[in-house]
Protein backbone atom coordinates (compact mmCIF):
# COMPACT_ATOMS: atom_id res chain seq x y z
CA UNK A 1 0.00 0.00 0.00
CA UNK A 2 1.28 3.44 -0.89
CA UNK A 3 1.66 6.14 1.75
CA UNK A 4 -0.63 9.12 1.97
CA UNK A 5 1.53 12.24 1.68
CA UNK A 6 0.95 14.99 4.23
CA UNK A 7 0.00 17.54 1.57
CA UNK A 8 -2.53 15.20 -0.03
CA UNK A 9 -3.96 14.36 3.39
CA UNK A 10 -4.49 18.05 4.05
CA UNK A 11 -6.14 18.50 0.65
CA UNK A 12 -8.47 15.56 1.31
CA UNK A 13 -9.17 16.69 4.87
CA UNK A 14 -10.06 20.20 3.70
CA UNK A 15 -12.23 18.79 0.90
CA UNK A 16 -14.08 16.56 3.37
CA UNK A 17 -14.60 19.51 5.70
CA UNK A 18 -15.81 21.81 2.91
CA UNK A 19 -18.17 19.13 1.59
CA UNK A 20 -19.52 17.66 4.82
CA UNK A 21 -18.55 19.96 7.69
CA UNK A 22 -16.61 17.10 9.31
CA UNK A 23 -13.12 18.05 10.48
CA UNK A 24 -10.51 15.29 10.65
CA UNK A 25 -7.46 16.17 12.79
CA UNK A 26 -3.90 15.31 11.77
CA UNK A 27 -3.88 12.52 14.34
CA UNK A 28 -6.49 10.67 12.24
CA UNK A 29 -4.43 10.56 9.04
CA UNK A 30 -4.18 6.76 9.38
CA UNK A 31 -8.00 6.61 9.34
CA UNK A 32 -8.21 8.36 5.97
CA UNK A 33 -5.31 6.34 4.59
CA UNK A 34 -6.91 3.07 5.69
CA UNK A 35 -10.39 3.85 4.43
CA UNK A 36 -9.30 5.27 1.12
CA UNK A 37 -6.82 2.50 0.33
CA UNK A 38 -9.75 0.12 -0.09
CA UNK A 39 -11.55 2.58 -2.34
CA UNK A 40 -8.45 3.10 -4.48
CA UNK A 41 -8.18 -0.66 -4.98
CA UNK A 42 -11.86 -0.93 -5.93
CA UNK A 43 -11.60 1.92 -8.44
CA UNK A 44 -8.14 0.81 -9.66
CA UNK A 45 -6.70 4.24 -8.93
CA UNK A 46 -2.93 4.41 -8.52
CA UNK A 47 -2.52 7.17 -5.94
CA UNK A 48 -4.28 9.22 -3.30
CA UNK A 49 -3.51 12.31 -5.39
CA UNK A 50 -5.39 10.83 -8.34
CA UNK A 51 -8.34 10.00 -6.10
CA UNK A 52 -8.42 13.54 -4.72
CA UNK A 53 -8.45 14.85 -8.29
CA UNK A 54 -11.36 12.52 -9.07
CA UNK A 55 -13.32 13.79 -6.07
CA UNK A 56 -12.61 17.43 -6.71
CA UNK A 57 -13.22 17.57 -10.46
CA UNK A 58 -15.61 14.70 -11.15
CA UNK A 59 -19.07 15.86 -12.18
CA UNK A 60 -20.58 12.56 -10.99
CA UNK A 61 -21.38 13.32 -7.35
CA UNK A 62 -22.05 9.63 -6.57
CA UNK A 63 -18.41 9.23 -5.53
CA UNK A 64 -18.92 11.69 -2.70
Amino acid sequence: MMALKDGTFKDLRDFIYDTTGIYIPDTKKYFIENRLSKRLEEKKIGSYEDYFYLLKYNTDKNEL
